[in-house]
């Protein structure tokens, strides 16, 4: 039996005024296939490369928002 991957998702701001730029670090554990980020305000899933740790989502309407991690493992 395969471990699950384990979540790191940290953001640097959780909150601020348009339009907002909001830098997320995923430091996970190896052993996702794949990464993909729920953006409620899209309301589509992006998926980010394996490779890539740092990602950029940027936010130009107010109101509140969900960035939800889903990771997929081997």
């Amino acid at each position: 039996m395969v471990d699950a991957p384990t979540p790191s998702l940290v953001s640097d701001k959780i909150q601020g005024c348009t339009p907002l730029e909001i830098t997320f670090n995923d430091s996970g554990s190896l052993g996702y296939t794949e990464k993909k980020y729920w953006r409620s305000d899209l309301k589509q899933w992006l998926t980010i490369p394996n490779d890539e740790y740092e990602f950029k989502l940027y936010f130009n309407i107010v109101g509140n928002y969900e960035v939800i991690q889903k990771l997929y493992g081997k």
